[in-house]
C-alpha cells in the first residue's frame, strides 16, 4: 500500500507544477470580429504576472496601433482609420490581465456581396508591432458564408463563424486570406450580370402570353374529358436531380452542410446521395476543415 500512496503523491505533485507552470506564464490573445462594412472589433487580452501597468500605456497602445494602421494603408492603398481605442485591466494577487479594445476601419475590402481578409498582413512584423505571438481567434457576421481560407486554421467552426489559430506564424506576406461570401446573394448576382437576357425574356414572355389571349379569344377548344382509368402522368423530380439542381443554382459549389439543409435531408442521405452522385462523376466533395464543400464536375447532367 505504501508504494501505490507514494507514486501517487509524486503524481499530484507533479500535475500541480505543471499546472501553474502553464497558467503562470504570460500569454497574449487576440480576437478579431469582421464586420459587415469590412472593419474589424478587435480585443487583444494579455494575462500573466510580469505585465506592467502605467499611466503612459494608453499613448503607447495608441502610438503602436496608429503606426500599425498607416503601415497596413500604404501597403494596400486603401483608407483607414482606428477608432475608440480603449484599456480596461484587473489586478488579482500576483496576476494581471489587461484588455486592449479598438476598432480597425476598413481593415478588410469589400467587393460586391463578398468580404476578403488578409492584405493588412503583408506588413512586416504585424504582431510584434502589437503584444508579439499568441492565438488569434477570428469572428464573422452571421449572414455571411466561407468561401475560402488559406492556409487552413487550426480549428474551423461555421455554426458559429469562428476560425482559431494557435499562434501568428501563419500571419506573414498578406496571409492568411480568407473571403466571405453573403448568404443566399447568388440569384441576385445572376439577375445584375444578365439584366440585358432576362429583360428580353420577360418581354418575349409577355408578346407570348398576349397573342395566346388573344388568339383563343375568338376560338375556345372544347376541353376533352379525361377518360376514367387512364392515369395523368407527372414529372416527379428524384433527390438526385434536387441536389444537382440545388448546386447548379449556387453557381456549382456548397458546403455539405448546407445541401443536407437546404434539400431537407438528414446528414446520413445526404452522405449516401453524394457518394452515389460522385461514383457518377457528376461532384466531387473535398475536405474543408471540419465540412466538406461540395463542386459540380458534370454540369451538363
Amino acid at each position: 500500500m505504501k508504494p501505490c500512496l507514494l507514486t501517487f503523491a509524486l503524481v499530484s505533485c507533479l500535475s500541480i507544477i505543471l499546472i501553474n507552470g502553464a497558467y503562470g506564464a504570460d500569454r497574449t490573445e487576440y480576437v478579431i470580429q469582421v464586420n459587415t462594412d469590412g472593419s474589424a472589433s478587435w480585443t487583444i487580452r494579455q494575462i500573466g504576472t510580469d505585465i506592467q501597468v502605467s499611466p503612459d500605456t494608453l499613448t503607447r497602445f495608441q502610438s503602436n496601433i496608429t503606426s500599425l494602421m498607416l503601415a497596413a494603408k500604404t501597403k494596400t492603398s486603401r483608407e483607414m482609420s482606428i477608432m475608440a481605442p480603449s484599456i480596461t485591466s484587473n489586478v488579482s494577487g500576483s496576476y494581471v490581465s489587461i484588455e486592449y479594445r479598438f476598432t480597425w476601419k476598413n481593415f478588410s475590402r469589400t467587393e460586391n456581396s463578398s468580404i476578403i481578409i488578409g492584405d493588412v498582413f503583408q506588413v512586416d512584423n504585424f504582431f510584434p508591432q502589437l503584444y508579439g505571438d499568441g492565438g488569434v481567434t477570428m469572428t464573422y457576421p452571421s449572414g455571411y458564408i466561407l468561401e475560402t481560407v488559406t492556409p487552413l486554421p487550426m480549428q474551423q467552426d461555421d455554426t458559429h463563424q469562428t476560425l482559431k489559430w494557435a499562434g501568428t506564424k501563419d500571419f506573414l506576406n498578406g496571409l492568411p486570406t480568407v473571403t466571405l461570401r453573403e448568404k443566399h446573394s447568388d440569384l441576385l448576382d445572376i439577375l445584375e450580370q444578365n439584366e440585358t437576357i432576362f429583360a428580353g425574356l420577360v418581354a418575349v414572355a409577355v408578346l407570348s402570353s398576349a397573342s395566346y389571349y388573344a388568339f383563343n379569344r375568338h376560338k375556345r377548344k372544347p376541353k376533352l374529358p379525361i377518360e376514367p382509368g387512364v392515369p395523368v402522368l407527372t414529372s416527379i423530380e428524384t433527390d438526385e436531380e434536387r441536389v444537382v439542381k440545388l448546386l447548379k443554382s449556387s453557381g456549382g459549389s456548397l458546403f455539405q452542410s448546407d445541401v443536407t439543409e437546404k434539400c431537407n435531408f438528414s446528414k446520413a442521405k445526404t452522405s449516401q446521395l453524394l457518394s452515389k452522385l460522385e461514383d457518377k462523376g457528376i461532384l466531387a466533395r473535398h475536405k474543408r476543415g471540419r465540412n466538406k464543400i461540395v463542386v459540380l464536375t458534370n454540369k451538363d447532367k
